[in-house]
């Protein structure tokens, strides 16, 4: 046994075996790394390089007064950031306007984000825009403020859905605004904050509002203008500005959340009605980022750590020397191999928990012990099975050469043109391509070649048989289950390891 142990410890710790571990993490990594910026590009602008910009209008003294506020996607204050915009007379067409009804008002922010002005006016109605352009790299939403002082009632209003509530339906006492909407949340991509800006005359704070929350069931619209039943997150006051975090778990995947604000008197003042925390397959990320370049690692590796630890050994008169101490062919055969194959499992495990870390920071999705699972088994069978045909094929040819030569064949035939071969083989054979039956016979041909073995288990995890764009059938439905894919994993496992082990184990 000490014999068995010695060689099993001496291949688990080969130069080989430790570039091999060393390789199939980094490419994993840089994979869940760059599938993880392509995320965040893929899903519009990079937050830190959108601006939202919020005024803020009130008039005093025969002076109107203007204060921008601008944030980055997440809610954080910009800092330097340049506003061009125009305040003026709304009572007037743009045909009448000149320098005494309208005004340009250009500035930056100041580091609380806050940009500040006013003009000598007083004028009844007033309206303000911004000019929509990029500055800076940071993105200006065209938008147009309404400001109105009647006798009866002060009002300020921007014309954008920054708050599900009108200043009718609000009881926030003019001219002040609550802005309220999503912002992107700094640690994931499938969740979002809530921000929450109090716009108020000479800058005074937010009285106490509470925060209510609530799935949208079909069963109310939106405002629901009450708070019976929601739920409570917490209470806000004595602030002009705050990013809030949602509690929602995975029953908010997907589904709309109303938030709305009430008063110490229960009464309504903002809400907003938004998907708040969106599904991100952290698997599917990582399985489509892998299967490309796996297709041709994994099957190289097994080919290649079969031949440094038994081919070449073998046909290099190395295993005859081990063999002259008191150790079987048979038992170099069964240690090497199983000290192979653990290393792959242990390479391609920790490959992809390492991925997972990282794709979360992305996404804030961990990858399902299911998905994560039919991955690591899928490829480990795949480099045992391609490792177990050299182990194989050692038994029979002598030559250094003829076996890595059959190696690189074996790669070209089974993994890089097995799928062209399938093609060549329906179209020869004049099936109809589109009955299901055609489809089983695909799946069948694709089990004969261990290329295959982790695109069969993650189908049998998804449940889904992909044939195209937009084309799928249930994975079931073409013979794609529990039994079949573990039966031709242990078939492509067992199957090269016994024939080479009973061939090894003869001849001691």
């Amino acid at each position: 046994m000490r014999d068995f142990i010695y060689d099993f410890r001496r291949t688990l710790t080969g130069k080989f075996t430790i570039i091999m571990i060393v390789l199939i993490i980094l490419i994993t990594a840089a994979l869940a790394f760059s599938s993880g910026n392509s995320i965040s590009s893929s899903s519009g602008p990079s937050p830190a390089t959108v601006a939202y910009v919020m005024p803020e209008i009130y008039q005093s003294g025969g002076h109107t007064y203007v204060s921008d506020l601008a944030v980055n996607g997440y809610g954080r204050p910009l800092s330097g950031f340049l506003v061009s915009s125009l305040l003026y007379n709304g009572s007037l067409t743009s045909s009448q306007l000149n320098p005494t009804n309208s005004y340009y008002l250009n500035g930056t922010t100041n580091s609380y984000g806050f940009f500040n002005s006013s003009v000598s006016a007083n004028w009844t109605n007033v309206e303000y825009s911004y000019t929509p352009e990029y500055v800076s790299g940071l993105n200006i939403s065209s938008t147009t403020a309404y400001y109105e002082n009647f006798s009866s009632k002060l009002s300020f209003y921007p014309n954008f859905n920054a708050n599900g509530a009108s200043p009718a339906d609000s009881n926030i006492p003019g001219p002040a605004y609550l802005y309220m909407f999503p912002v992107a949340n700094t640690s994931s991509t499938s969740h979002s904050n809530l921000f929450i800006y109090y716009a108020s005359p000479a800058g005074t704070y937010m009285p106490e509002e509470k925060i209510y929350y609530q799935l949208d069931n079909n069963s109310f619209s939106f405002p629901k203008y009450h708070n019976s039943g929601m739920l409570y997150l917490k209470t806000i006051s004595g602030i002009k500005s705050t990013v809030v975090s949602m509690p929602l778990n995975n029953t908010a995947i997907n589904t709309p959340v109303t938030v709305e604000l009430f008063n110490t008197s229960k009464d309504f003042n903002a809400g907003t009605f938004a998907v708040l925390y969106k599904s991100v397959s952290a698997g599917g990320i990582l399985e489509s980022s892998i299967t490309l370049p796996f297709e041709f690692l994994i099957p190289i590796l097994g080919i290649f750590s079969a031949y440094f630890y038994y081919g070449k050994d073998k046909t290099s008169g190395v295993l005859e020397s081990i063999i002259a101490r008191p150790v079987t062919k048979g038992r170099i055969f069964m240690s090497r191999f199983t000290a192979g194959s653990l290393s792959f499992l242990f390479a391609i495990g920790v490959a992809e928990g390492i991925a997972d870390l990282i794709i979360f920071r992305y996404t804030g999705s961990w990858i399902s012990s299911h998905t994560f699972f039919s991955i690591a088994l899928g490829y480990t069978a795949e480099a045992i099975a391609f490792s177990g045909l050299i182990y194989l094929t050692s038994q029979y040819l002598k030559a250094q050469g003829s076996i890595l030569g059959t190696g690189i064949g074996l790669f070209f035939i089974l993994a890089l043109f097995w799928g062209l071969i399938i093609d060549v083989i329906l179209f020869e054979s004049h099936v109809n391509l589109a009955l299901k039956s055609s489809i089983v016979l695909r799946v069948i041909l694709s089990a004969i070649s261990p290329s295959f073995i982790p695109t069969l288990a993650s189908d049998l995890n998804t449940g889904v048989y992909s044939m195209g764009i937009g084309n799928s059938l249930p994975a079931s439905s073409v013979g794609i289950t529990a039994f079949s894919v573990v039966g031709v994993g242990i078939v492509w496992i067992i199957v090269p390891f016994v024939i080479s082990f009973l061939l090894a184990r003869s001849r001691d």
